[in-house]
């Protein structure tokens, strides 16, 4: 009986997949799972699956300057700036479009970052955090541009309506 599998030896024949009949596909290899593939077990790399690691376990070559800032040392955030300011300004551009925009929203990055950065947890790594409250910044900014763009637009459309009715 043809597509019916008794599972002797032409269990690994070739029959073309139900789905793809008819529209050109290559026919799927059907291979039966025999005993020695039980055994050995699933198909895993030597990598260990568990949890997370913990903020002691993160490598955070900011982990330094980001206790002196929180402990009060303002050179400290100067330089976590310094050392971060051109990739944030890159992915702002990258949101944003215009080199003004992205100028914008990198200072109103860096001002939250200042007023509110010292509630980083280091939970993950400090550019993690930056790059989160970037992007944050920049989605905020184009949503408040979306606004003043509709706002704008519907602002000229009452006041080309009252010139059409005068």
């Amino acid at each position: 009986m043809a597509g019916v599998s008794d599972g002797g030896p032409d269990e690994s024949a070739t029959e073309p997949e139900p789905s793809a009949q008819g529209r050109g596909h290559l026919p799927r290899r059907r291979t039966s799972m025999g005993y020695e593939m039980v055994e050995q077990g699933p198909l895993v790399t030597n990598r260990v699956l568990s949890r997370s690691p913990s903020a002691d376990e993160i490598e955070d070559p900011d982990r330094e300057l980001v206790e002196a800032w929180k402990a009060g040392d303002d050179s400290a955030f100067e330089q976590l700036v310094k050392r971060h300011e051109r990739r944030v300004f890159r992915l702002l551009y990258r949101m944003m479009g215009t080199r003004e925009e992205a100028e914008d929203v990198a200072q109103d990055c860096f001002l939250s970052l200042y007023r509110h950065g010292k509630r980083f947890l280091s939970e993950a790594r400090f550019s993690t955090f930056v790059y989160r409250v970037a992007a944050n910044a920049a989605l905020n900014r184009r949503r408040t541009l979306g606004r003043a763009t509709t706002s704008r637009a519907a602002r000229a459309i009452r006041k080309t309506a009252r010139s059409a009715t005068s």
